[in-house]
């Protein structure tokens, strides 16, 4: 059922929860209530058995390739004629000897694809025991009714899932102050079109590059190992075998205008052909970024810098911007400037390989929008890692080369200070403003493409979060919010953990004491919190604690960033936060001693259950999506019968199920097969069923009988697998005892 219409105007004007709807939809009260708890906002879940015993399989797995590596050691060390207890010394100590000026045994870990390998859990007793005793009490826990516990009302789940199933609307963040925007889908896709409509910044394409792209890059990294530069190892870790089409989506600039924003394209790269190729080239650009004399690092960062600065009489505060950084860096001028700081370090091969990678990165910038592939001709994508160190230095090399230079002497002695943020510079000039103009109107007469916007004020001025004030010859700063922003606090209805929630009013009462310099400024923007979130429902004692601690706080250490504690890596249980957290948890800390007792695995957890919470689907999981498509899927009224069945002539038909439904022997509950499958599928889940009740899921892009036959070949040929393993513990060997169906057709879309 389609929402309501209004008009523009009196949608925008009725508006109370800072919810932007550019649509010609009325959003209902209701609309309003569940939007207004913001995007992050998480509804409760349900408790989810399956997860859970996923999650606890996942963490003992963790705990046995740890027992793995340690017997490994200990046979080293046997080898070697050294105790256990010396062989990490003596490891430290041969890759102290390592002469290399690149470690590259680090790369290749750091950017190494994670292992399917699953040790038996039954070689390692105390693990085996901690698993068994857990997953049935696991499974005999009963829960309170989902119903019962509810964060949402009946009326706001209705709101929701009216909105979710929306087809004429777009739901966005707005780019700058943290309000939600509704479009229509015409309006958003001619946003967007107008970003990609520009021909010197985009092309067309008429074909998917995916295979042809991968080919190249399969080349050029071929090179790389034949040349020395990257292991074989490294090289798969690089290239990935399925990749996921890169997405073009755009956060709409609704402080630059409401009537047809302009937006911020972003592109989505998750499992994209070059996501891994983006960090491993970050990985020897980001170095160079942090000895820029201008880096910012962030806003903590830019106070000490104005921190105790003395300002002569007729200072003025400036800022210039870059106006659209990331899309109008020439491609020729970003490489030369990347080049220029890798000589630096690398010899000329090396410098050549990571360049070559770059090159590869920015010429081969694809994705997919409405169904149309398109190619970015100039600049870099938003959303790629080595975006910002690629931005920063290209700045870095234009601030050496053109900015601080004999010939700008005339301006840049009348500059005391000068620091930058990514795009964002700001300086303290001692000059006329005639001469700032100047020099701003000479800085974007260039042939590089780069246009700059300039600030300036003899009292206040912006920057990055920060209100800086001249006051009696120092520089004070307070926490600054665009007029656009809202707040976008996390409700304290939010289904995440409690600590979490108490987390956060610490954490911004103390960014506004740091922020904010004198104690007038802090106690304004402490009564501006307290309001923000008692809106959102958090309690006063929490407030009271936060507000206490951040007064109490040493303004000065706070402008000092925490060191990272290294030491030894604990093994943490993670899981998802749901309605069996405190019971799961309980469970654990019972049989945690178990675990304690193993001498090879009591130094990597801690003396009692330690768990890591991943937070459940929130609303910006169900109503934002970064890829868009105007094409809605047919749905076809003819269709074979639902269910799993056997193909007929092929060798993996005698362990196929030919059935319309599956059952988990741990619930005891029965789920239909909702699509129609056969042994010759491709893309599928399957479930393996034993005869002695346990069972196995797994997932295949293959066909399913090729899947079926490679189980069953791990069987006969004692191959080191879960399955294999099984089997011979268990059954003597016999794969007859396995039963497989295909219980769901994998549908991964024009992405993939």
């Amino acid at each position: 059922m389609g929402l309501q219409t209004t008009t523009l105007q009196e949608t925008t004007i009725t508006n109370k929860n800072q919810i932007i709807n550019l649509s010609e939809f009325i959003l209902q009260e209701k609309h309003l209530k569940i939007l207004g708890k913001g995007l992050s906002f998480v509804p409760s879940p349900r408790f989810d058995q399956f997860t859970w015993i996923k999650d606890l399989n996942l963490f003992a797995r963790k705990l046995a390739l740890h027992e793995v590596f340690v017997k490994k050691d200990e046979r080293q060390a046997k080898q070697l004629g050294i105790t256990p207890e010396d062989f990490p010394y003596l490891r430290t100590l041969m890759d102290l000897l390592d002469e290399n000026e690149e470690p590259t045994v680090e790369i290749s870990r750091k950017f190494k694809n994670k292992s399917k390998y699953t040790p038996s859990f039954s070689e390692f007793s105390s693990i085996d025991l901690f698993v068994k005793l857990v997953t049935n009490e696991i499974n005999n826990l009963e829960i309170i009714p989902w119903k019962k516990e509810q964060n949402l009302s009946r009326e706001e789940r209705i709101a929701l899932r009216e909105l979710k199933n929306e087809k004429s609307i777009e739901i966005k963040a707005s780019d700058k102050g943290g309000n939600i925007v509704i479009m229509s889908k015409s309006d958003y896709k001619e946003m967007c079109l107008r970003i990609i409509g520009d021909p010197e910044g985009y092309t067309l394409l008429t074909f998917n590059p995916t295979e042809k792209y991968f080919l190249e890059l399969d080349k050029l990294l071929q090179k790389g190992v034949m040349d020395g530069h990257i292991s074989e190892e490294l090289k798969k870790s690089l290239l990935p075998l399925r990749p996921t089409t890169p997405t073009l989506y755009s956060l709409p600039k609704i402080h630059k205008s409401l009537i047809n924003p302009p937006g911020r394209p972003i592109i989505a790269g998750n499992n994209s052909l070059t996501e891994k190729l983006s960090q491993f080239v970050d990985h020897y650009l980001h170095p160079f970024v942090e000895e820029i004399p201008s880096y910012t690092r962030d806003t903590q960062n830019a106070l000490q810098y104005l921190e105790d600065v003395i300002v002569p009489p007729d200072t003025t505060l400036a800022s210039f911007d870059v106006v659209s950084l990331y899309n109008n860096i020439p491609h020729e001028q970003g490489i030369k400037a990347c080049r220029y700081f890798l000589s630096k370090k690398f010899d000329e091969e090396m410098t050549n390989f990571i360049i070559q990678l770059l090159t590869y990165i920015l010429t081969h910038n694809f994705f997919l929008f409405d169904g149309k592939y398109y190619l970015q001709t100039r600049g870099t994508a938003m959303g790629t890692s080595c975006a910002p160190s690629y931005a920063n230095l290209y700045l870095a090399l234009w601030e050496e080369t053109v900015v601080f230079t004999e010939k700008t002497k005339k301006y840049t002695t009348n500059v005391s200070k000068w620091f930058r943020y990514i795009d964002d510079i700001f300086l303290l000039w001692h000059g006329s403003e005639n001469l700032l103009n100047e020099w701003l109107n000479e800085l974007n007469t260039n042939n590089i493409g780069l246009t700059l916007t300039l600030v300036n004020s003899k009292e206040k001025l912006q920057f990055l979060d920060l209100m800086i004030e001249i006051e009696k010859n120092t520089l004070q700063t307070k926490l600054y919010r665009k007029e656009t922003s809202t707040n976008n606090l996390l409700n304290w209805e939010s289904y995440h953990p409690i600590p979490l929630k108490l987390g956060i009013p610490i954490g911004q009462y103390l960014r506004a004491r740091r922020n904010c310099s004198n104690l007038r400024d802090f106690q304004e923007e402490a009564n501006r919190l307290r309001e923000m979130f008692r809106t959102k429902g958090y309690p006063n004692r929490c407030l009271k604690r936060a507000y206490k601690k951040a007064l109490l706080s040493d303004r000065k250490k706070l402008l000092i960033p925490k060191k990272k504690i290294s030491g030894e890596k604990q093994i943490r249980f993670i899981a998802t936060y749901d309605k069996g957290w405190n019971e799961i948890k309980e469970i654990c800390h019972k049989y945690w001693p178990i675990l304690q007792m193993d001498e090879n695995i009591s130094n990597v957890i801690s003396k009692s259950a330690t768990f890591t919470a991943r937070r459940s689907t929130n609303l910006k999981d169900i109503l934002v999506h970064s890829h868009f498509s105007t094409k809605e899927s047919i749905t076809h009224w003819l269709k074979s019968k639902p269910g799993i069945r056997r193909c007929g002539h092929c060798k993996a038909c005698p362990f196929v199920d030919n059935s319309e439904c599956f059952n988990s022997t741990v619930t005891g509950k029965t789920f239909p097969i909702k699509e129609s499958i056969t042994c010759e599928t491709m893309k599928v889940i399957y479930l393996i069923t034993c005869t002695c009740k346990k069972q196995y899921v797994g997932k295949t892009y293959q066909q399913f009988k090729k899947r079926v036959l490679q189980h069953i070949n791990s069987v006969i040929n004692i191959t080191e697998t879960p399955i294999s393993r099984h089997v011979w513990a268990n059954h003597n060997g016999d794969p007859k005892c396995l039963s497989f169906q295909a219980i769901e057709a994998i549908t991964l879309g024009p992405r993939r």
